[in-house]
């Protein structure tokens, strides 16, 4: 381009496309063998990528999935679900809204009474903790 700042993109790679044909077959062979050994080195740069995203993505936990549907909860999770004091589970929204729909009010999972007041809810999870200890 340097050379020729009036030629547009495609004339340039014409100009060097014609040089590369004029070379001599061990000139070829040298650049040909050089393009070889850097698809090699892309392609394994590329694999390494892959593997990296593939292996490091999005980390989900155990107890991400809903213990009544069973399907994983929606990213980010506390918009999804909601925490239960009485059995220390993470039901999803759409469990939640079912067991409303069939008259359920207590806890969808375990059928205790929701507590009314936080401080009955804190009573519920330190009996829970103390259960499993």
């Amino acid at each position: 381009k340097e050379e020729n700042p009036d030629k547009n993109f495609g004339d340039v790679a014409k100009i060097i496309s014609d040089e590369f044909k004029a070379l001599s077959e061990a000139e070829r062979t040298k650049w040909d063998k050089i393009a070889a050994e850097d698809k090699e080195r892309y392609q394994r740069e590329m694999e390494l990528k892959y593997e990296f995203l593939y292996t490091h993505g999005l980390e989900r936990p155990e107890g991400d999935s809903c213990p009544i549907c069973t399907l994983p909860i929606p990213l980010p999770t506390h918009e999804h679900s909601k925490d239960m004091a009485c059995c220390s589970k993470r039901v999803c929204n759409g469990c939640g809204i079912a067991a409303q729909l069939r008259g359920i009010r207590d806890c969808a999972f375990c059928r205790t009474p929701l507590a009314k007041y936080i401080a009955s809810a804190l009573a519920m999870a330190r009996k829970r903790v103390e259960a499993r200890t």
